[in-house]
């Protein structure tokens, strides 16, 4: 039945964009994760698709081109905002924050938003990151009520808000259903966030040094701009580690996330990664406290808290910044884990339904359609 509307609304409609049903845009192909199981729901209800990278021919993996390839997706990297024009893109999902609706021309009607973290949209993000969208796809009950709030302090239309799930939970819970159950093996994740304040710059060298000498199984995995900027904090601290066994770095645009199937205990400061890590894992996360990570210095006018503070303290322990706090309270999350039903139980206040969420999305997406009549 839905697949027989859809062809009756192309016949009755015609589609712009050379008979393209839903364009999915990311700034950069790291993007794509987070829409992947969309893309697949959307293509077995029968949708034409196509997924544009920006960064020019080249910026995108083979791998990544294979597999579009693959399904029958059009892939296309774009260099400049002309070429983008010419596609006449009339319904865009992105995981891409801070897009300008201008990127796409006049063609565009629907701009969809699926977040690339489960952390707040009003403290990490500038101000008006989300401005130009006019559907987000939630990932969390925080989003939906940040969502609101954002808008109305923009004085912009209040807009529309579906409770997705977070994109890059099905892609994640299918590598962990591969892997299997993990066993205990006294293994940390270092998962360092952005910004001047991090963990790889406060201690990094040391704590690695430091975790390896309790015959703990250390994985390092920075956020994406220590490799694009390479920042001196992870060589110092690869040095440090230097032919050790025990230590494993972890790229952040490692697809299949090893470590954090595997991991005892995930460390971090402020990254979105620890929710993903409770999400999955139901285990721990040691929070080192360093500053606040903060691109919008009006969050507060937001009326309310970011999830990265209100919820750290549920899904494991803080740490004062220091050596020797931080060692403590690894140790004691890994000999002392909390009971995993006791971080099960705050999942729901930062994330909606866990599975299906790219058929959640694609759902959406043909109703959406809909309305562009």
């Amino acid at each position: 039945m839905e697949r027989r509307l859809l062809q009756a609304m192309r016949r009755f409609f015609g589609r712009p964009g050379h008979g393209v049903d839903v364009d999915f845009y990311a700034s950069s192909w790291i993007d794509e994760i987070w829409v992947r199981s969309t893309i697949a729901a959307c293509l077995a209800r029968g949708l034409k698709l196509r997924l544009v990278l920006s960064g020019g021919p080249g910026a995108a993996p083979q791998a990544l081109k294979d597999r579009y390839a693959a399904l029958g997706v059009s892939l296309i990297e774009t260099s400049n905002i002309e070429e983008l024009h010419k596609l006449r893109m009339r319904l865009v999902v992105t995981a891409s924050s801070g897009i300008p609706r201008a990127f796409f021309g006049p063609s565009l009607r629907r701009f969809v938003h699926m977040p690339h973290s489960l952390v707040s949209l009003h403290m990490i993000y500038p101000g008006d990151a989300f401005d130009d969208y006019d559907v987000l796809f939630a990932a969390g009950p925080h989003h939906t009520r940040e969502w609101e709030l954002i808008r109305a302090r923009h004085g912009l239309a209040p807009g529309l808000s579906v409770d997705v799930g977070y994109g890059k939970m099905d892609p994640l819970a299918d590598v962990l259903k591969a892997a299997g159950p993990s066993k205990p093996q006294r293994h940390v994740l270092l998962a360092p966030s952005w910004g001047e304040a991090n963990l790889l710059r406060s201690m990094g060298p040391q704590l690695v040094a430091g975790l390896l000498a309790e015959s703990l199984q250390v994985t390092l995995r920075p956020h994406p701009s220590f490799f694009l900027k390479q920042e001196p904090e992870l060589a110092a601290t690869l040095e440090a580690a230097a032919g050790n066994p025990r230590f494993v770095l972890e790229t952040s645009t490692d697809i299949v996330q090893t470590a954090m199937l595997s991991a005892d205990v995930l460390v971090t400061d402020y990254s979105g990664i620890a929710f993903e890590y409770a999400a999955l894992r139901h285990r721990p996360t040691v929070f080192v406290d360093l500053p606040k990570k903060v691109l919008n210095p009006d969050w507060q006018e937001i009326a309310s808290e970011p999830v990265e503070i209100a919820l750290r303290a549920r899904l494991g322990a803080i740490a004062a910044c220091n050596l020797g706090d931080a060692m403590q309270a690894i140790l004691t999350a890994i000999e002392v884990p909390p009971p995993p039903e006791a971080i099960a139980a705050v999942v729901p206040d930062f994330l909606y339904e866990q599975a299906h969420v790219g058929e959640r999305a694609a759902a959406s997406l043909i109703a959406l359609m809909k309305d562009l009549r």
